[in-house]
């Protein structure tokens, strides 16, 4: 949901101080009070070291901690360690039986809920109870309860008249000073008129995707009111304004009938759900279809919103070229100057709203020099506003339009943050009200709710921006930015901003600068706790003294030892050292060379960092989108001072960094990311094709990677490097051919053709160039000893081809299967010793291809009798490659020697799956050959140590050994009995060999409990072993059924088990307990249950509550019904069991849940034990508003109201009454907190 989502990003904003202030007063809203915080400085906004950070004192005199943080980091350490404090009496002086509760409030969401439970046990071991606060219950709570705070604390605002009939949404665009008209001339969109037509035909969605400005609103507009009027359907048009709009449509959509929404803007919708959920009411007669408009970069969340209620066609809108710009201007406007239009097509640049604008603007002036640039037209069109309402007669007035503009959005009963720009303006909180109200008058200012102060339109608050600040001064930027940066930094740097890119003109640019300096000064001097971050923002104004102090910080940083396994790790892309990141942003600065030198010196003294600066050489020092422009000059200078650094490349950190430099530069396909504003950014992708700047920059680069692999071993990295070479080349001929002779050029000199490795790369590379049409650039002179090496062509036999050449995968078995059989038909035992080396070389590239093929080889030397048992001999000498199947292997032998052969060549030697392949040895053993020695043997082998170094197997059978059940009939019980007791030293161990048990797909359940006949406690505790080692299985509880069938104890021993794991969870047992519906007693097994988890469980309402949920959710509605009104018969006083009960009810429908009320009312009368039930769910969440929500509790309690009668139960009506009343104000307090809080 976009408004909680602005929530959570507003609240990872905040400073830790403010975060405190903001949570201390979430809890002062639930009812916490007398608070003395410990981790806060009086009157600042900064936090300091304490346990705990605040705390209070409940009505039963017992202490309440409270703890907060805003880090994202290791942050289970950083909780566990906090909680652990609160409970060290040493800490805080306080003894933990007088602790009652810990609050602890964070910044992320990323905690799974095994870790919260965790942090629940710590605190439930000293009966304390834990409370975490994370950031989705955070935003949660401040869009559905505290509107206030959002407001106050985050910013956050919004507005209402959102649906229009067709007239009025046509009237109110064209109204607008700063829309272009929608009343005009429809032209060139006869195919999407089509498309349309089409879509709505198949789907009740249809989706109109474009860029700002390729004129989606008009051809929406266009169809809309024609496919209405012949379709008879009820037109109601949707802009957003920022409000929650689930009451206004309820109001539009209030009968049967056929409905057409135009939803415009789709991005902007908060409420986009509520008009979705309209599209399931087609049983109630109310038939929906809906159009929807949105821009590009928005699609994507758009179609996970739709897609959550129906499916939906698209149309895709492009820009038009400047030939239909032109005569949709000389048809809608009249000018058929050609020079107006040829410039209004350049201006517009396919937009059609700015053509009609500039158009607009130029019939207006008639004057061709209004067209000169953007920032004329913003001056021509927006300039009419000022004149218009003679705001410039009006000092104060314009000062405080200026003031909004530099803010963006206030809450006009809160102006203590705007107070600083007040006070230079010199004008006072009353005046400054009263402008805003009068603005408000002149629909320049938005107040939503008459609380929340914004202009809506950017273009116009851009434009004011820079006729307060610039135009006119009457603030001065640099008394705004000195005032205002140290209480809003991003809001500052956002305004600055709007004047350098809007309006970047030499003399805007100069005197932001100036402006900047004059501030940069005075900070370095007298607020250096604010002057860093004032650094880290406008560092381009004051280049050298940013480098200066950069240098300094570089100067004191202690040096670290470079870590060669972090370099090859480089998994993370973001940046949090400030010196990396600043120094990054140099890339477009006058003083890049120097800036270079710094992070280069700063990264060989914190080559800890590597990540981090190969983050930042990739998203802003290389290829990015001012690179043509700069011709490459910051990518050719990092390369000539990385070698530089490198002290002639023995400076390992640095040559390891080139390596990746060098690899990202030789890509063909790079991407960047811009910023759109503050809510979205937008990924930009280039394809390298050619040119002389490309070409000359990749040649420094291979010439570079040549002379390393001149000077040291870097056959690795070069190998990295090629291996990578091509992705993403499209149409990059040029590149390609005059990368060919460099590459040539390593393969000569670090390659050999006698390595597997080098050999494979080359081909690689060959079949590249093949493929690119390249075939002529071939260098076989250099290449033939690669192509034609033998382990080459042993590698390729055995791995085969590309199998989705082929129809069916085994077609390619088959044809590979025949190729070894042809590459060994004359092969002596040393050949196949050096095939199996070959894949020994290879198993790490291509793993299950050689393992595949290595299966393989091995079949047919067995098929003919042909060095089969030396070349398994030699395998396993060699500790067993790719990890071959032992089982086909093991039998193949036993069909060529005798068992004691067999054993030999498998107990020759050491190898890593030895057990493995023993095991199989016994599998396998014939029938016919068994002896009593075997048998002991297979004992000796479940007894010795050799699978205490087993960390990967394949599950095994043990119904097996019924084979020796001969020699000892006891056989399969003494094997269960052997595994088992390793249960604690080795689970994984006894895992693989039981597994296959409750699987009823591989074991019958008839051959197992036949196994087990006499044994049945012995097949209970190796269910016990697998429930509490496997989170899933016996996936149908048969087995359940059977052993609680056989023995009712073993439900106790069953449901102990779950409640010592620490990730217990019913639901996760469904299976296995609703089995027990199958028997005659469930209702006694079920209450049974319910007593245990309350017996032995410290907390038991969550577990009791997922225990019902599980039964709730079983299919026989009848067998539940018939258990739950047992129950609530016989534990209608027990409020532990009815709130678990009831909280699990009320995710039923609201007729089900009314009839247990109503039976529960029949046992229990006492209206206390009555507001003790929970009505509704203890966890509730929704999308969009939560209005509906609360409009569906209160319809709940409505109808339960009125089934209940009776006297006796007056005062629970009473009760009822009371909880719609409360849930009435709650509702418009929600409202009124969304509006404020804004989407």
């Amino acid at each position: 949901m976009a408004i909680i989502n602005t929530i959570k990003q507003k609240i990872l904003e905040l400073d830790q101080g403010t975060f405190q202030n903001l949570c201390d007063q979430i809890l002062y809203s639930l009812g916490y009070s007398n608070f003395v915080s410990l981790g806060s400085q009086s009157g600042t906004q900064k936090t300091t070291p304490g346990t705990p950070d605040t705390y209070c004192i409940n009505e039963d005199n017992k202490y309440v901690f409270v703890e907060y943080t805003t880090q994202q980091t290791g942050l289970r350490k950083k909780i566990t360690d906090d909680i652990q404090k609160c409970l060290n009496s040493s800490e805080t002086g306080i003894d933990s039986k007088d602790i009652s509760e810990i609050i602890y409030f964070h910044t992320s969401s990323n905690l799974k809920p095994a870790v919260h439970k965790e942090f629940c046990e710590m605190c439930e071991e000293k009966s304390i109870v834990f409370n975490m606060w994370g950031i989705d219950r955070i935003a949660n709570h401040l869009f559905s309860e505290r509107r206030d705070l959002a407001k106050d604390y985050l910013q956050i605002s919004y507005d209402t008249n959102q649906i229009f009939s067709i007239e009025d949404f046509i009237k109110q665009n064209d109204s607008s000073a700063f829309s272009a008209p929608l009343d005009n001339e429809f032209l060139y969109r006869e195919d999407e008129i089509k498309k349309l037509d089409e879509v709505l035909e198949e789907y009740d969605v249809a989706v109109i995707s474009g860029t700002a400005g390729t004129g989606k609103t008009r051809l929406a507009v266009e169809f809309a009111k024609n496919r209405s009027s012949e379709q008879g359907e009820t037109l109601l048009c949707i802009r957003d304004n920022a409000l929650p709009i689930y009451e206004e449509l309820q109001m539009h959509i209030n009968h049967p009938g056929k409905y057409l929404l135009f939803v415009d803007d789709a991005n902007q919708i908060a409420g986009l759900s509520h008009i979705l959920q309209y599209l399931l009411k087609k049983g109630n007669g109310i038939i929906v279809k809906i159009i929807i408009t949105v821009r590009d970069y928005a699609l994507n969340e758009v179609h996970k919103k739709i897609m959550e209620f129906a499916r939906y066609g698209i149309i895709k809108v492009k820009p038009f070229d400047k030939e239909k710009i032109e005569e949709i201007i000389k048809v809608n406007l009249g000018i058929k100057d050609q020079h107006y239009l040829k410039r209004i097509s350049e201006i517009s640049n396919g937009n059609t709203r700015i053509a009609m604008i500039a158009g607009i603007t130029a019939r207006r002036e008639n004057a061709l020099a209004s067209l000169a640039d953007v920032s004329k037209l913003y001056e021509n069109y927006y300039g009419r506003v000022i004149e218009e309402y003679k705001l410039c007669d009006e000092k104060d007035l314009i000062i405080t339009f200026g003031i909004v503009a530099f803010v963006d959005a206030f809450h006009i009963d809160n102006l203590d943050f705007i107070e600083p720009l007040l006070n230079i303006s010199h004008i006072s909180k009353e005046t400054f009200i009263e402008s805003v109200y009068k603005l408000h008058s002149y629909e320049l200012i938005d107040i939503y709710a008459e609380k929340a102060v914004k202009i809506s339109e950017q273009c116009l608050s851009n434009y004011i921006l820079k006729y307060v600040f610039f135009d006119k001064k009457l603030i001065l930027l640099s008394d705004a930015i000195k005032v205002y940066f140290p209480v809003n930094q991003s809001k500052t740097i956002t305004s600055v901003n709007v004047l350098t890119i809007s309006f970047s003109s030499d003399e805007m640019i100069a005197y932001v600068n100036q402006e900047i300096s004059k501030v940069w000064d005075e900070l370095a001097e007298n607020d250096p706790s604010v002057f860093f971050d004032y650094v880290k923002a406008f560092y381009p104004v004051n280049e050298t003294a940013t480098l200066l102090i950069l240098k300094g910080i570089i100067d004191k940083s202690e040096e670290r030892p470079f870590n060669k396994n972090l370099s090859k790790e480089k998994q993370s892309e973001s940046i949090t050292d400030d010196v990396i990141e600043i120094l990054g942003g140099f890339y477009q600065c006058y003083n890049y060379s120097e800036a270079l030198d710094l992070l280069l010196l700063y990264y060989k003294k914190r080559p800890d960092l590597y990540e981090q600066f190969f983050a930042i050489i990739k998203q802003r020092l290389v290829f990015n989108k001012y690179s043509d422009r700069f011709e490459y000059r910051v990518e050719n200078l990092l390369l000539e001072k990385l070698k530089g650094y490198s002290e002639n490349w023995t400076n390992e950190a640095v040559t390891y960094l080139f390596f990746d430099v060098a690899k990202h530069l030789l890509k063909f396909r790079f991407e960047w990311t811009e910023s759109n504003g503050e809510r979205s950014f937008t990924i930009n992708y280039i394809t390298i094709r050619g040119g002389e700047l490309i070409v000359n920059l990749r040649k420094k680069v291979w010439t570079l990677l040549y002379e390393i692999c001149l000077t040291q071993d870097s056959k690795m990295c070069i190998r990295d490097i090629l291996r990578e070479y091509g992705d993403g080349a499209d149409e990059s001929n040029q590149i390609i051919e005059t990368d060919c002779p460099f590459i040539y050029r390593l393969i000569d000199s670090s390659f050999n053709s006698d390595n597997l490795e080098d050999c494979i790369l080359v081909d690689n590379y060959i079949a590249f160039l093949r493929e690119s049409d390249l075939e002529k650039f071939i260098d076989q002179s250099l290449v033939k000893d690669y192509s034609s090496s033998d382990i080459l062509k042993i590698y390729k036999t055995i791995k085969g081809e590309n199998k989705l050449k082929y129809k069916e995968f085994r077609d390619e078995l088959i044809v590979r299967k025949s190729n070894i059989k042809e590459m060994i038909n004359k092969a002596d035992f040393s050949d196949i010793c050096s095939i199996i080396d070959v894949c020994n070389e290879s198993c790490i590239e291509n793993e299950y291809e050689i393992t595949e093929g290595l299966g393989l080889l091995f079949d047919i030397l067995y098929e003919g009798n042909n060095h089969f048992v030396k070349a398994v001999e030699y395998y396993l000498n060699i500790d067993t490659p790719t990890r071959l199947s032992a089982s086909r292997i093991v039998e193949y032998l036993f069909n060529l020697m005798d068992p004691e052969k067999v054993l030999q060549l498998l107990q020759a030697n050491e190898y890593a799956q030895k057990n493995e392949w023993i095991y199989y040895y016994f599998y396998h053993f014939p029938n016919d050959k068994i002896q009593k020695n075997t048998v002991e043997d297979f004992y000796s082998f479940l007894l010795d140590d050799s699978d205490k170094t087993i960390i990967r197997s394949g599950f095994r059978e043990i119904t097996f050994v019924k084979k020796f059940s001969y020699l000892d009939p006891d056989v399969f019980i003494k094997t269960c009995k052997i595994i088992l007791e390793k249960k604690h030293e080795l689970p994984f161990i006894v895992d693989i060999y039981f597994s296959f048990l409750f699987h009823d797909g591989i074991t019958p359940v008839a051959e197992v409990l036949g196994l087990f006949s006499t044994e049945m406690n012995l097949l209970e505790q190796i269910y016990l072993f697998e429930l509490s080692y496997e989170r899933y299985f016996d996936y149908h509880g048969q087995y359940f059924k059977i052993l609680f069938c056989n023995n009712c104890a073993f439900l106790d021993e069953y449901l102990l088990t779950i409640i010592k794991q620490r990730h217990r969870d019913f639901m996760d047992h469904s299976d296995h307990i609703t089995k027990l519906f199958e028997t005659e007693e469930f209702s006694t097994s079920f209450e049974h249950i319910a007593d245990v988890i309350k017996e032995k469980v410290n907390y038991p309402h969550y577990e009791l509550t997922d225990f019902f949920d599980v039964i709730n959710a079983y299919s026989d509605r009848e067998k539940v019904n018939t258990f739950l009104c047992s129950f609530i018969e016989k534990h209608h006083s027990d409020s532990v069991y009815m709130r678990s009960l009831f909280d699990s009810i009320a995710k039923m429908t609201d007729e089900q849940r009314i009839a247990y009320i109503k039976l529960y009312l029949e046992y229990e009368k006492s209206i206390e034990n009555f507001k003790d039930l929970p009505l509704f769910s203890s966890f509730s969440s929704w999308s969009g508003s939560e209005v509906p929500l609360i409009h569906n509790k209160i319809e709940f309690l409505n109808r339960l109201s009125q089934e209940i009668h009776g006297i006796d139960y007056l005062e629970h009506k009473q009760y009822i009454g009371k909880m719609i009343n409360d849930l009435n104000s709650y509702a418009k307090d929600v409202e009124i907190r969304e509006i404020l809080r804004g989407y």
